[in-house]
C-alpha cells in the first residue's frame, strides 16, 4: 500500500549496544538485567520482535494494526502475546502537549524512539 513504510527493529543489536555501554554519555549508571529474552520466549511459546509502521496521517496504520493485533491473538491455534503501541494513542498521554508541526512530529518521533 502507498503512503506507508513498514520496518522491522532488529532489538538484539541495540541491546548488544546498551549492553556494552556504547555511546552512554554518563558513568554512574548501570544496565539492569532480570528475565533473558530466551526465557521470555520460553515462557510465551514464541520470539519477541518490533514491528514499526511508518506513514502519513491517514495512511491506514492504525487500522493494519488492528487487524494484525486481532490476527494474531485469537485467529491463531495458539494465541500471541501483542502489545500494539499506537501513535494516536500516545497523543492522549506522553505526547499529549504536542501538534503536528514539524517540530513537534520530530519531538514525537524522539519520545517514542
Amino acid at each position: 500500500m502507498p503512503g506507508f513504510t513498514i520496518a522491522f527493529v532488529v532489538t538484539a543489536v541495540t541491546l548488544a549496544a546498551v549492553a556494552d555501554g556504547e555511546g552512554v554519555k554518563s558513568n554512574n549508571i548501570r544496565l539492569h538485567s532480570g528475565i533473558s529474552r530466551e526465557e521470555k520466549w520460553k515462557s510465551v511459546g514464541h520470539r519477541g520482535m518490533t514491528l514499526w509502521m511508518t506513514g502519513l496521517s491517514g495512511s491506514g496504520k492504525s487500522t493494519i494494526s488492528v487487524a494484525l493485533e486481532h490476527a494474531l491473538v485469537s485467529e491463531q491455534p495458539r494465541a500471541y502475546f501483542v502489545y500494539r503501541l499506537d501513535g494516536d494513542n500516545l497523543r492522549f498521554g506522553l505526547n499529549r502537549d504536542l501538534g503536528f508541526s514539524q517540530e513537534d512530529r520530530k519531538e514525537n518521533v524522539r519520545r517514542v524512539a
